[in-house]
Order: structure tokens, then sequence, then C-alpha cells
């Protein structure tokens, strides 16, 4: 079977896309004005090319109801861990920082980010380019 990629692409702060090659699907998220709650906004869009010549209506329907419902899922899947890890940070202080090292830059990088939006730190707090997480948390102040 060949392989096609898949893309991810995330705007900031709050829009992720997400492209297949038989779909795409948006997932947008919105603040609530309670704290702690996100309204999620997702489209799923199926590309008509994906239906092939010999799908009868009903194959194809249940084709496109299969792959939303994996994106479904997938997302759900996050969405615990998320309220997870949320709950766990609710559980006492918490210092910030990498969790992981050698696999979380991308969820450091996206936490700065939001801490440079919301404080407007200049220079950014998270570097373009970072080689070692403890150098440089020992060089910052404060």
């Amino acid at each position: 079977m060949p392989r096609t990629p898949l893309f991810f692409y995330h705007l900031f702060p709050n829009v992720s896309i997400t492209v297949y090659p038989h779909s795409v699907y948006t997932l947008i998220m919105l603040p609530q004005q309670e704290p702690g709650r996100t309204y999620e906004k997702l489209t799923f869009l199926q590309h008509p090319g994906s239906r092939l010549e010999t799908d009868t209506d009903e194959q194809y329907a249940q084709k496109v109801e299969a792959a939303l419902g994996f994106v479904c899922n997938v997302n759900q899947e996050d969405v615990d861990i998320c309220e997870m890890v949320g709950h766990g940070v609710r559980q006492g202080p918490y210092e910030g920082g990498v969790f992981s090292p050698t696999m979380e830059h991308t969820v450091y990088r996206y936490q700065n980010m939001v801490i440079d939006a919301l404080t407007g730190a200049a220079p950014p707090l998270y570097p373009p380019v970072m080689k070692d997480y403890e150098a440089h948390m020992a060089g910052r102040s404060g």
C-alpha cells in the first residue's frame, strides 16, 4: 500500500487543520466565560473524489461516517488527556516547564507562546532553537 502523507497545521492560538488524502477537518477551540471550559467546533469535509465508482450511496455514506467517527474518536481521546492534565495541574503547585525533554518540546513551545502572547515578553521565553532545556532554564532570570 502506498504511503500518503498527512498534514497537521496549527494556527496559534486556537485553530487546527488536518489534511488527509481523502478529507480535511478543522477544529476551532473557543474559550468560554467559565474558567476551564472550552467549546470545540469540528468541521469535516470529505473529498468527493474519494468515492469509488463502484460505491453505492450506502457504502459511501458508511465510509464517510467511519472517517468522521475516527476523527471524533481521536479528538475525544485528546480531550480526555487534556482534562486529566488539567485536573492534575489543579491539584497543587505547578512550576511549569518541559514534561519530558525528549518528547514534549512542542507542548513546551506552545505553553510559552501563550505566555509570551499574554505578557508581551520580549525576547520570547522560548527561543527559536533550544538544544538544552536545562541550560536554557538555568540562564533565565526570575
